[in-house]
């Protein structure tokens, strides 16, 4: 069941994304949740918890769509392609993109909930992965001295310049040529990197 508390974060997801920090006038995000400001203060103290709040339930929201599960079914160059795809259909829609460009430009004035955003995002994609590199180098499938950094590496290749891009449209239309071609790359080359033995797994 939804409640006030929810249309207020809904309201102001919405007006935060569209107008920024700065320009969200608690008015328009009470008109917007339909509900009277001392029902927004009584949920929020001020519109800097607000923020807060907005910026964890939406990280966590978008984070949930990601499946770190790794079926074991799956050989590792299966799993980081479909890993890769997850994750760029993630971090490129409309609504991420928002988020990102929101939370950069109040980096400076709220840094615990810059912190917040990249906790419940990246870096908890990135331990789920170290995990899982670290099991297939003990498997024997790979050799990588630290999973931590590959992990980082692998994520960073995968989104490359193309969240940058997608911030300051327009871009080149022609730019990734093929995202299809973008991410077998990244695997690739990650995999080439990690000394992959594909033979040891289910490709041989």
């Amino acid at each position: 069941m939804r409640t006030k508390r929810d249309d207020i974060m809904r309201a102001a997801s919405e007006v935060f994304l569209r107008k920024g920090f700065a320009a969200a006038g608690v008015d328009e995000i009470s008109e917007v949740a339909r509900v009277s400001k001392r029902t927004l203060y009584k949920h929020f103290k001020t519109k800097d918890d607000l923020l807060g709040a907005m910026i964890a339930r939406k990280s966590e929201e978008l984070s949930s769509g990601l499946d770190l599960t790794f079926d074991d079914a799956h050989t590792p160059r299966k799993a980081l392609d479909t890993l890769a795809r997850q994750y760029l259909a993630l971090v490129l829609t409309e609504e991420s993109i928002d988020l990102f460009r929101l939370v950069v430009a109040e980096s400076q004035s709220f840094p615990d909930f810059t912190r917040s955003f990249h906790e419940n995002g990246v870096i908890h994609l990135r331990k789920s992965l170290a995990l899982k590199l670290a099991e297939w180098t003990e498997a024997g499938l790979m050799e990588i001295s630290d999973p931590e950094i590959a992990a980082d590496q692998f994520l960073g290749a995968c989104v490359g310049s193309l969240r940058i891009r997608a911030l300051f449209p327009p871009h080149p239309a022609e730019f990734p040529p093929s995202l299809d071609k973008w991410i077998d790359h990244a695997v690739v080359h990650f995999l080439r990197g990690a000394d992959y033995r594909a033979s040891a797994s289910a490709e041989g």
